[in-house]
C-alpha cells in the first residue's frame, strides 16, 4: 500500500481541507468507464462528514483494480514526528517562520505556533492495487 500526504492546511476547522479531498476525487474517474470507473464508494462527496468533522472517504476504482482511501486528519503534537524534514520546512516555511535546526527543533516551532492557536489538517491518500 502507498500513503501519499497530498496537502497541508492551516485552519482551526477541517472543512478547507474536508473539501479539497472531496474534490480531488475526480482525478480517479475514468469517463470512458460505467460510472466512472468508481465503484464501492463510501462517502465520497462526504454526505456522512458533519462541519468540524474530519473527511474519510473510500473507493473501488478501475472496476476493482485498485482502491483509494482520502482523508483528511488534525495534526497534533504527537503526529509531527511522522513527517519528515522536508514536511516540517514546509509548515515553517508557509507561516514565515524559521526553518534553520534539527527535526527536533523543527517540531518545537511548530508546537509553539500551534499553541498560539493555529490549527493544522493534511490531507492524505492510500491506494492499493
Amino acid at each position: 500500500m502507498k500513503c501519499e500526504l497530498e496537502g497541508l492546511f492551516w485552519d482551526n476547522s477541517p472543512d478547507k481541507a474536508n473539501r479539497h479531498a472531496i474534490e480531488t476525487w475526480g482525478a480517479w474517474c475514468d469517463p470512458m468507464m460505467p460510472g466512472g470507473g468508481v465503484d464501492n464508494a463510501d462517502n465520497l462527496r462526504g454526505e456522512k462528514t458533519r462541519p468540524g468533522e474530519c473527511y474519510k472517504g473510500f473507493a473501488c476504482i478501475g472496476v476493482g483494480q485498485a482502491s483509494v482511501s482520502t482523508s483528511v486528519n488534525r495534526v497534533t503534537a504527537g503526529t509531527l514526528h511522522s513527517y519528515t524534514p522536508m514536511i516540517l520546512k514546509q509548515i515553517l516555511r508557509s507561516r514565515k517562520l524559521a526553518t534553520t535546526g534539527g527535526k527536533d527543533e523543527l517540531i518545537q516551532r511548530i508546537n509553539l505556533y500551534m499553541q498560539a492557536g493555529a490549527g493544522l489538517h493534511s490531507r492524505s491518500r492510500s491506494r492499493s492495487r
